[in-house]
């Protein structure tokens, strides 16, 4: 092989390396070093007009439990190139228990947790996906407030966009 060959084989291993090395950089800046971190469970999210700041995933606010339910997606909410976390927060008070999805914003390395949209009073999740910059929730729901579980249930799916800090429910996307 000759110098000049050499040369461009030399100089294009060394473009590849750079280009990966740059993009870690880029990605730890962004995402901080440990990359998507469990902050979201330690924040204060709005539901219903009132702070819910919870502890390890969990509060107490006026008598009602409200605790991260578990199911959980990732994805670019906000569209400024840096995860953030949606996922559905119970509310619990008596024999009912209402659903709200949350999202946990990513900026300046820390969460800023959004508004709580409802979903529902006694109804079953059964997915939290991320489409399209935003967040679809499928659930079943018997429509007149008794438990999901029951024959009469049905599947419903509900689109969300995180919009000035707030989730908000949209037309879902075709």
């Amino acid at each position: 092989m000759n110098k000049i060959a050499l040369y461009a084989v030399g100089v294009v291993v060394l473009g590849i390396a750079g280009f990966f090395l740059l993009n870690s950089f880029i990605y730890t800046e962004k995402q901080g070093d440990g990359g998507f971190e469990d902050g979201y469970q330690d924040i204060a999210y709005t539901i219903e007009g009132k702070v819910v700041d919870l502890e390890d995933g969990e509060a107490t606010v006026d008598g009602l439990t409200y605790t991260i339910m578990g199911e959980e997606t990732e994805g670019d909410l906000s569209e400024d190139g840096i995860s953030d976390l949606a996922f559905v927060i119970t509310q619990k008070g008596g024999t009912t228990t209402k659903y709200y999805l949350v999202a946990a914003v990513r900026s300046d390395g820390a969460y800023r947790g959004t508004g709580g949209a409802l979903l529902g009073e006694n109804i079953e999740i059964a997915g939290v996906d991320s489409l399209n910059g935003g967040v679809v929730v499928r659930y079943m729901t018997t429509g007149g407030g008794e438990q999901a579980s029951t024959t009469s249930a049905t599947e419903r799916s509900r689109f969300f966009v995180v919009i000035n800090g707030e989730i908000e429910s949209m037309a879902m996307p075709e």
